[in-house]
């Protein structure tokens, strides 16, 4: 496709024949994608990655929320394996929730989008070009999240929504009240 001497403009042009990279892919495949199309895919599939993880970690949230130490077994090993067990139970629940809905919305949007153009949407909402290539940002190391943060950040959460959900039964408040009788 490309002389041996080729030029930038000429990779531009071989590039904006072939076009979107994701489109050129999907028609290598045998079957096509009925439930969610390429137009779709992408989107549905960074969103499916984004809503898990939190989705998670609300549902173990609001196990520690439910006061998890109620009803557990006679003996230490009991009550830690009942709380593992709600907690992966909680989150394979609530997993399949979300890519339930998910999934059911997107194939509903995919069935009332009129449009007959079937390319895939970018971020802009305009049609693919090279130019997209360069618009991938480098997050320098100054400037991420550090792992360690995210999750002292939800511990942190957790542990306020336990002692918040739990305070009647960690804290009491004994009130004397003097029974005056007139007889």
């Amino acid at each position: 496709m490309l002389p041996e001497d080729h030029t930038e403009q000429e990779v531009k042009a071989v590039l904006l024949k072939l076009g979107d990279p994701v489109t050129l892919a999907s028609g290598y495949r045998d079957r096509p994608m009925h439930l969610i199309g390429p137009r779709y895919y992408d989107v549905y599939i960074s969103l499916l990655k984004m809503i898990l993880p939190i989705a998670a970690v609300i549902s173990l949230i609001a196990l520690v929320g439910d006061n998890p130490f109620r009803d557990t077994g006679n003996t230490v090993m009991e009550a830690i394996l009942k709380i593992i067990g709600k907690g992966i139970s909680g989150i394979i629940s609530t997993g399949i929730q979300v890519f339930f809905w998910l999934t059911l919305s997107f194939a509903i949007v995919e069935r009332l989008d009129t449009s007959k153009d079937q390319s895939p949407l970018t971020k802009d909402l305009k049609p693919w070009t090279p130019e997209n290539l360069k618009d991938i940002p480098n997050i320098s190391k100054k400037k991420a999240v550090p792992m360690i943060e995210v999750f002292a950040s939800l511990l942190g959460l957790s542990v306020f929504a336990a002692l918040y959900f739990n305070a009647a039964n960690l804290l009491g408040v004994y009130e004397k009240e003097m029974a005056v009788s007139f007889s």
